[in-house]
């Protein structure tokens, strides 16, 4: 072969490619749109994970920002003498963690907890605990379970007799309710939070109020109110009226609680909104408003409180909410009390312990909505 056929071989060649290459294309143009759609999912993928390290790395700036808003509180777990405190489960159980949720009452015209109060001193006329849960975080991190303890419940304090409850903290603080929780459930505590009522208020405006659907027609005396059943719109001080709400319900405080999860359950899904974590102001006021209200033990450091935020971020539709059993009420004195089911409890506490309360069945509630 000469020279120049090689060459003129040579220039013929990569031409006869490229019409080889849109022959192609054009008796299959499937190979050019699954390029586009590639293509297109790449860079989707890509601008999703830039958002998500965004948002994070805007949440994590805030939680680190305000975490000097929290107030810590000392020795919340430290051993008492004498004190058997329950075994923390072994296997996957272990891996569960439980904490106190209260939400205080001071009864006196400012706070007694979070930055506006000495969480760990008795006001004059005592600190109570207006809410009470047991809140359990299943190992598979699926799903989140909250007993309510009605606060009237007789229980046996250490030290101090059968009393209701919520004096627990009055009497001892933080220490002595964890202690009278511990060994009412045998239930290992991980952690302690408590919210003031105040700071309930702030919470829920900052996320633009919640909604819910109020079960039944009721009138609240003390505070002047008629409540309407059907959907409606809270902001801070509608809300905090209808979860502290005693009078006109059926049910009284068993009622109350109904409400409480209620309202918890809508903060909580209005928290875990999308919406609030892609506005950075909403999501400033909002973390602003929760670290400023909250105490918690000295052992939930900010990682770990931002760790247990976004657990429960979401978690408004895959939350559980459940009341401990009781039998009634009666009087103990001149105190109404509520008296806990000495079969049923435990039966619910060993669920919780064995991290199986997904498949534990509540017996029927003592009173209908209210």
């Amino acid at each position: 072969m000469s020279e120049t056929d090689s060459t003129t071989e040579g220039s013929l060649l990569p031409g006869a490619a490229e019409q080889e290459e849109e022959e192609s294309e054009v008796v299959d143009p499937r190979r050019r749109r699954r390029r586009r759609v590639i293509k297109t999912l790449i860079i989707l993928g890509v601008s999703v994970l830039v958002i998500t390290l965004t948002l994070a790395g805007v949440v994590g700036y805030y939680a680190y920002k305000f975490d000097h808003n929290v107030k810590r509180i000392p020795n919340v777990f430290a051993a008492v003498p004498g004190e058997h405190r329950p075994a923390k489960p072994t296997g996957k159980a272990g891996k569960a963690e439980n904490f106190i949720l209260v939400g205080t009452d001071s009864r006196a015209p400012t706070q007694t907890t979070g930055t506006g109060g000495n969480p760990n001193s008795v006001s004059p006329i005592g600190q109570r605990s207006d809410t009470l849960m047991l809140v359990h975080l299943p190992a598979d991190g699926k799903a989140a379970y909250l007993v309510s303890i009605p606060r009237d419940s007789w229980v046996p304090i250490p030290g101090h007799g059968n009393d209701k409850i919520n004096a627990a903290l009055a009497f001892g603080g933080p220490r002595l309710l964890r202690q009278t929780i511990e060994q009412l459930t045998g239930v290992r505590v991980d952690h302690y939070l408590e919210v003031d009522f105040a700071g309930f208020k702030s919470m829920t405006d900052a996320v633009g109020g919640v909604d819910v659907t109020v079960p039944v027609d009721s009138y609240d005396s003390a505070n002047n109110i008629q409540w309407h059943a059907g959907p409606q719109h809270l902001d801070g001080m509608t809300g905090l009226l209808y979860v502290r709400q005693r009078y006109g319900l059926r049910g009284g405080d068993f009622d109350r609680i109904k409400h409480q999860h209620q309202f918890l359950q809508a903060l909580m899904s209005k928290a875990g909104n999308r919406g609030l974590l892609t506005d950075p102001l909403s999501l400033k006021n909002f973390l602003q408003a929760f670290t400023k209200s909250i105490s918690v033990d000295s052992g939930l450091s900010g990682a770990k409180l931002l760790t247990l935020a976004r657990k429960l971020r979401g978690l408004g539709s895959g939350a559980h909410y459940y009341t401990v059993p009781v039998t009634g009420t009666g009087t103990e004195g001149s105190a109404s009390v509520v008296y806990l089911d000495a079969d049923e409890g435990p039966r619910l506490w060993a669920a919780m312990k064995s991290d199986s309360l997904g498949s534990y069945v509540l017996p029927p509630p003592l009173y209908g909505p209210g």
